[in-house]
């Protein structure tokens, strides 16, 4: 324990243990507690920090709706990136305020957590946007007690709705991928097919590409970035997933052929195009856009791959029904293409941008069992 006249100037030690700091708020005097001399005091800069800037208010007014504004404007502003900044604006705004915003942050309970989660399962919310709400109110509720607003985290008290079994992941078979690429020729998003299941880009980092990110010379792309699109904000491209995520991969001669192609077709419609054109700004050289240059969004990249397998469903009468897919699964089948096809588990891991050979493994279990029995041949010459 720290000598008291080791003690910092405003701090004292109390007889049980506790150090104890002040500060003058609207000319009264108010104090701070914490057995941890360091934490106590994060705590009194924080609070002095907030009211030299005008944002601190009295422990017992401060609703939830206003605890967010601060909590996301001077805890969180430049600690996430921009997409999760906008993901957890986006989840507050629609799940937690309607329910507890106007409440004040000292007077919520365990039980009132417990009721916002139950209230959104059963409006058929899936588990995964109660447990983001769950992290957001976690984050805001443990900030609460670092400023000594409050004493304990109700958060850590509800409990979360059992997590439902993911559903097995799609992958398109050999005939499959081949199948769609057929009926998705005609499609204007074949070139962005073709890439996606040529390399396992994610639809963010396929629709972000700039002719700046292709290396035709070297034969490869650099990723650098993802596009998001939010409707309060617009698009913007935000920064990769990962550090992982910044990463180059390999291209096919014939992607390349292909992407030359698109470009010259692109440089077509900008010039026929005119005053239509409208790139938005800072993403006036995407790779992939509409026909007025606009960014694509992932939503009508899905709705055009139903478009394709709704067409493949009618005209393929003597083949089973052709399962609907999401645009995630293209990643998924190049992974599985590639495993299938003895390219090392380390090497899918770096183009598909992982941090980790593990999740690499994990997400394609279901490939190895079918390559064992094949590799297991290789020493069959030493028995």
């Amino acid at each position: 324990m720290q000598k008291t006249h080791d003690l910092p100037r405003g701090i004292t030690l109390r007889k049980d243990g506790r150090y104890q700091a002040s500060y003058y708020f609207n000319g009264t005097r108010k104090y701070l507690y914490d057995m941890n001399l360091d934490a106590l005091e994060v705590k009194l800069r924080n609070v002095r920090y907030e009211i030299d800037h005008g944002i601190f208010t009295k422990p017992e007014r401060i609703r939830l709706d206003d605890w967010f504004s601060t909590w996301m404007n001077e805890y969180k502003a430049f600690e996430l990136k921009k997409g999760t900044i906008e993901n957890y604006k986006r989840n507050y705004r629609l799940y937690i305020s309607p329910y507890l915003g106007n409440c004040y942050v000292k007077e919520i309970r365990a039980e009132h957590l417990q009721k916002l989660y139950n209230d959104l399962m059963r409006a058929g919310y899936s588990y995964g946007v109660i447990n983001l709400c769950a992290g957001i109110l976690s984050g805001m509720f443990t900030q609460l007690m670092r400023n000594d607003i409050i004493m304990k985290n109700p958060v850590k008290l509800a409990n979360l709705p059992k997590k439902e079994k993911r559903p097995k992941r799609r992958v398109l078979t050999d005939s499959e991928q081949q199948l769609f690429l057929k009926y998705a020729a005609s499609s204007n998003f074949y070139s962005l097919y073709r890439l996606a299941l040529a390399t396992g880009l994610r639809i963010g980092e396929l629709t972000s590409l700039t002719w700046k990110d292709i290396d035709f010379e070297n034969e490869s792309l650099s990723v650098t970035g993802t596009l998001k699109y939010f409707k309060d904000t617009g698009f913007y491209k935000d920064s990769p997933k990962s550090e992982s995520g910044n990463r180059t991969v390999p291209l096919l001669p014939s992607i390349c052929k292909m992407l030359k192609h698109v470009r010259r077709e692109q440089n077509k419609d900008r010039l026929s195009s005119g005053a239509k054109w409208k790139p938005v700004k800072g993403l006036e050289h995407l790779v992939f856009t509409t026909k007025n240059g606009e960014p694509l969004k992932k939503r009508t990249i899905a709705y055009d791959i139903d478009h394709i397998t709704d067409e493949i469903n009618e005209n393929e009468k003597d083949i089973p029904h052709f399962e609907k897919f999401s645009p995630h699964t293209l990643r998924h089948t190049f992974a599985t293409r590639a495993l299938e096809n003895g390219i090392p588990p380390k090497v899918v891991q770096d183009i598909l941008g992982h941090s980790s050979i593990t999740m690499t493994l994990d997400l394609y279990t279901h490939v190895l069992p079918k390559t064992k029995s094949t590799e297991i041949l290789k020493i069959a010459n030493l028995f």
